[in-house]
């Protein structure tokens, strides 16, 4: 009995496949950064920051899609491990300028490579030619903001 979901199998299920691969490449990164003692939130700050070569905070919330409480948090947790300096803005005090200390590049040169070769293999060994089509699909579905039921 399906009732009273719309679909008879939960691989059907786009949402709960997303889910599911979702949790696998989670796991596999989150694994992969455990041992340079970095979360995958921290990753994700770190190497923008990196692309971004610096960035205020609310830049940086706009470019990796992490709520603003969570990236202060973890911008403020990577400031004490003396990974990233964290200053007010002298034009606007309510702002924070954020850019990634030569400790923080080291570790952040050290990680991007390996998950750079993590999402090779998860995603192109497995996808092969659909990587393209899988990129675009992912694009318009990270430039939506949000979807109300």
């Amino acid at each position: 009995m399906t009732e009273p979901f719309s679909v008879a199998d939960s691989n059907d299920s786009s949402g709960f496949l997303f889910w599911r691969v979702s949790i696998l490449w989670q796991r596999g990164i989150r694994n992969l950064l455990e041992p340079m003692e970095l979360t995958h939130t921290q990753y994700v700050l770190l190497a923008s920051l990196r692309w971004l070569d610096g960035a205020c905070q609310a830049d940086l919330v706009r470019h990796t899609g992490c709520d603003s409480m969570t990236t202060s948090a973890v911008a403020r947790s990577l400031a004490l491990q003396g990974r990233i300096d964290r200053q007010d803005d002298p034009i606007d005090r309510r702002a924070k300028l954020l850019r990634i200390t030569a400790k923080g590049m080291a570790l952040i040169d050290r990680a991007i490579p390996l998950v750079e070769a993590f999402d090779r293999q998860f995603f192109e060994e497995r996808l092969g030619a659909g990587k393209g089509e899988f990129l675009q699909a992912m694009t318009v579905l990270a430039k939506a903001e949000s979807i109300r039921g």
